[in-house]
């Protein structure tokens, strides 16, 4: 436990001798991201809100390669942390908490420069199976202007909750989630994804969507069998139709205005338990006899 203090740094970078550490804390201070690649037991990392310029590499070799013990890596608001996404390595790695660091995404090659071919590339999380909550988002125009992979996700099997906000620098369409039947939570609000939007059938434990402000097109596809939806955040993008919902029971908050959804408001009868409809600011002519009943 070495964190908030702030005064506490070190010129290079740094390791420990113990082959017997579990747990290291170096928020708020001025440490550099230790080089622990291979150790046999590190479990947890906590290095937020620190402004040490640095990478997730040493040399072209990920920091924490092969520590298969690792299940979190919390580096939230480490504001000068840039580089590529790193091929994550480890077997048991469940939390990754990237937000609000300046990483510019794409994938490190062996002379040390970035493939930029992706923003995030198939391969990162290809040796991190357990991995449930991942979150990234950038800081400003640091991020490539690129797509995701399209399989960049389907190693993951029990992703619960996924962040990723780039402030409209992510381009293309969204990612597969076809590999993800335990997804509870999509959250990918303020990027330029565009194509449409999933039906999440394959999502049955889906709880929270949050896809506003992006350019994605065509219709609200017609959720069917989403017992556990509740929020659905689709606002500001270039969506132009809406199909109807059944059997989404739980749904109670919906968010689709400024798009240009044409046509007739559909049967909301599907969704029993909804509470909170904001349409604004769309094409919207009519409603279905009996669509609020």
């Amino acid at each position: 436990h070495l964190h908030y203090n702030r005064g506490l740094s070190c010129p290079v970078t740094f390791t420990f001798s113990s082959q017997v550490l579990d747990y290291l804390n170096i928020g708020a201070t001025a440490l550099p991201l230790p080089d622990l690649n291979n150790h046999p037991t590190i479990r947890l990392i906590y290095a937020y809100h620190r402004g040490t310029s640095e990478t997730l590499f040493s040399g072209t070799t990920y920091k924490y390669d092969n520590c298969n013990n690792l299940t979190t890596l919390y580096l939230y608001n480490s504001y000068r942390l840039t580089g590529p996404f790193p091929k994550f390595t480890n077997a048991n790695l469940s939390y990754l908490d990237l937000r609000y660091c300046r990483m510019s995404g794409g994938a490190m090659k062996p002379d040390g420069t970035t493939d930029e071919s992706f923003v995030l590339p198939e391969f990162t999380f290809q040796n991190a199976p357990e991995l449930a909550d991942f979150y990234w988002s950038s800081r400003g125009s640091s991020s490539l202007a690129k797509d995701i992979h399209p399989n960049a996700l389907s190693y993951l099997p029990k992703l619960y909750h996924i962040i990723w906000i780039t402030w409209n620098r992510t381009t293309g369409p969204l990612p597969s989630l076809t590999n993800n039947p335990n997804l509870h939570y999509c959250r990918f609000p303020y990027n330029s994804f565009d194509g449409t939007i999933p039906s999440f059938q394959s999502n049955p434990n889906i709880y929270y969507v949050e896809l506003n402000n992006n350019k994605l097109t065509g219709d609200i596809p017609a959720f069917t069998n989403l017992t556990n939806l509740y929020q659905l955040r689709l606002w500001s993008n270039n969506l132009t139709g809406i199909k109807q919902f059944e059997n989404c029971t739980r749904l109670k908050y919906f968010w689709c205005h400024n798009n240009q959804i044409a046509g007739e408001i559909p049967d909301f009868s599907g969704c029993p338990r909804l509470y909170y409809l904001v349409m604004y600011n769309n094409q919207l002519s009519s409603y279905k006899a009996g669509a609020f009943t």
